[in-house]
């Protein structure tokens, strides 16, 4: 489940979207659904729209995109180093 389509779509549309900057956007497709002003309606209108089993995309409008931080977490590679460690035990690869 990738959100390609609505990425391009959000690109596609972003001048006319930057009319109304700081507002959600749901977008399916190729189609914007709506703009509205916080990402809860937002959410709210792709469920009630869509429902919960289909991709979407709601997508604050930004002229400039800022990159979201991730913190770094040592546990998950410690977790995939013991997972190799124990099927190379095993004889797996």
């Amino acid at each position: 489940m990738t959100l390609e389509q609505e990425i391009k779509t959000y690109r596609r549309e972003l001048p006319k979207l930057l009319q109304t900057p700081g507002r959600f956007v749901l977008i399916k497709g190729k189609r914007v659904l709506g703009v509205f002003e916080d990402r809860d309606s937002a959410l709210d209108a792709a469920y009630q729209q869509l429902g919960p089993r289909v991709a979407f995309l709601v997508k604050k409008i930004e002229a400039v995109e800022r990159p979201i931080r991730v913190p770094f977490d040592a546990r998950i590679f410690q977790h995939v180093s013991d997972q190799t460690a124990n099927h190379r035990k095993r004889g797996r690869r």
